[in-house]
Formats: structure tokens, sequence, C-alpha cells
């Protein structure tokens, strides 16, 4: 599955519809998890009706992707190239990813022996050694024609520096590392780019840790991962038997408030759940909850299970 973002602006074909109307729109099925408004954050039911200025965040079959696209309209441009600034250990992991897709890698890094190190470690990248918070180096070396920059200095004031520069030259996608969470407020409402923050990752497996450890009824929990702005959680439970909720239709069973079962995966099959589906054992589960709630296992998102 993936978890996608999507602004509601005056021309979206979601503009004032409910939620429970957007099937017919769309013609396919996705399920909104989340609606950021102003600085509140709801977890919708289907009579939740969209606004404009609300940001989504949708659950939706990868192969799916594409089609939601287009359907509404929303303008994208294939990343087909990628400068990244900095040669950090994350550069080096993300560098493999990119170009086991198919995408062009250029690494600028103002450590020599770092250079040296990166173009053994990455032949099938173009290593340049300079100072890529220049922004006469940046030119020279084509950022207005990239499709993407990673910003992955050590300094978060400077990735947001060159996250505005590489924003006002054109650059159709930005992504930078920053360390402050704090930065996240007071960013949020510019258009510079994408954020992301190891120490939210990194907190985030601990939490999944912690819940493991504390789990009582058997589920594994498979990951978590923090959304908008941390503010809330998608978990990943596989599912063993537990004949309080298990093979019984969800629309028999009671959910508690701010709680969505984004998700089921069953046999390779990806469905988003209605009232008539059920959970099944060795199915993988998405829960979409605040994180302002403490889930361990499955059993604690339903009213009346103890």
């Amino acid at each position: 599955i993936e978890l996608l973002g999507i602004n509601i602006d005056e021309k979206s074909k979601l503009a004032g519809k409910r939620l429970d109307q957007i099937e017919s729109i769309i013609k396919i099925k996705i399920l909104v998890c989340a609606v950021e408004r102003d600085d509140d954050i709801t977890i919708p039911n289907g009579s939740f009706t969209l606004q404009e200025g609300d940001r989504i965040t949708a659950i939706i079959p990868k192969s799916l992707v594409g089609i939601l696209v287009k359907r509404l309209g929303i303008a994208t441009q294939k990343i087909k190239d990628v400068m990244i600034i900095g040669g950090s250990g994350i550069a080096v992991y993300l560098t493999d990813a990119l170009i086991q897709s198919g995408v062009s890698v250029k690494i600028i890094e103002h450590d020599k022996k770092r250079c040296e190190f990166l173009c053994e470690r990455l032949p099938k990248a173009l290593i340049i050694y300079g100072d890529g918070s220049k922004q006469d180096i940046l030119t020279e070396e084509g950022i207005r024609e990239t499709d993407s920059i990673v910003a992955l200095t050590g300094i978060d004031e400077e990735n947001l520096i060159l996250a505005i520069f590489a924003n006002r030259v054109g650059v159709p996608k930005t992504v930078m590392k920053i360390n402050r969470v704090e930065y996240s407020n007071l960013f949020h409402d510019r258009s510079i780019g994408s954020m992301v923050y190891p120490k939210q990752i990194v907190a985030a497996d601990v939490i999944r840790y912690v819940r493991a450890m504390s789990n009582t009824t058997g589920e594994a929990m498979k990951s978590l991962h923090r959304i908008v702005d941390g503010k809330v959680e998608a978990l990943e439970f596989s599912v063993v038997y537990d004949e309080r909720f298990v093979n019984k239709p969800l629309s028999e069973l009671n959910m508690k408030k701010d709680i969505l079962i984004g998700s089921i995966s069953r046999a390779g099959k990806v469905i988003i759940p209605q009232g008539t589906d059920s959970l099944q054992v060795d199915d993988t589960v998405v829960i979409v909850a605040k994180s302002t709630m403490r889930i361990d296992d499955l059993s604690d998102i339903f009213e009346g299970i103890d």
C-alpha cells in the first residue's frame, strides 16, 4: 500500500465532498485516514466533508496510485535524475536504492577523501568534489535541470537554505534532512519541499520495540510509521487468532474513536476494508490512530475488549 498526501485546493474534485462520495467520483477505492485542517488533525468517518485548504492522507494500493493521480488531475513529473548534496551514509544507501530504480544520481561532496570512497562504493553515480552549499557550484552542476535535489549536509540551516534556493530556481522536488524536529512547525506551511527527521524515524523504531514487549495477545507489530508531522501513527500488525474479533464482520465490532483500520493484506491482495470485511488469521492489517493513543496490540483498537 501507499500513504499518499493530497492537498485539497479550489480546483480539486474533492472539495466540498463527503468522504463516502469519493469512490463514486474517482471510481477507485481509497481510504482517507487523516485530514489536516488548520492546526487540527481528524481521523474522519464517511460523513466528513472536505474543504478547500485541507490536506488529506489516504491509503491506496500501489497499483492504483497512477490512476488516482490522473483522475484527480494532479500534475506530476517522473523523477529521472537526482542531485544529492552531501555524501553521508544516508546518501550512500539512498543512491543504491535510486540507481536500482533506474534514476541517475549526482552527489556533491566537499571532502576529497570521502569523494574517493564514494567513487569506489558507487561506481554508477557521478561524484563531484565541491562545496554544495554554494549556489554557483549548484548552478554549474545543473541544478535548474535536475528533477530533484536531496539536501543531506550535517547542518539543518544549510539544508533549509539549499531547499529554498532549489525551490526558487524551479526544482520540481526537494527533500531535506532535518535533525531539529521543532522546524516542522516553523516551515510546515511553506512550500519548500519535504522534510525527513532521522530522530523521528529512530523514535518510531524504539516505540515499536517497547510496544512489542508489552504485547499481550501475540500479534506481532511489524512496523510503525509516524505521519502528519508525528501527530498520527500507522501501525502494521500480523493477525493471530482471537475469538473476540477475528472472523467477525467489522460492522459488528465497536472501534474506538480516532482509530481506523486502514487496510488488510491477505494472500498478496490489498483490501480497503468495509463493514462486511473481517480480520482473519495471518492477515497483515494497518491501523491508523492519533499518536496520543497507546496501541500495543490489536485488541486495543476495540471498545469493550479486555
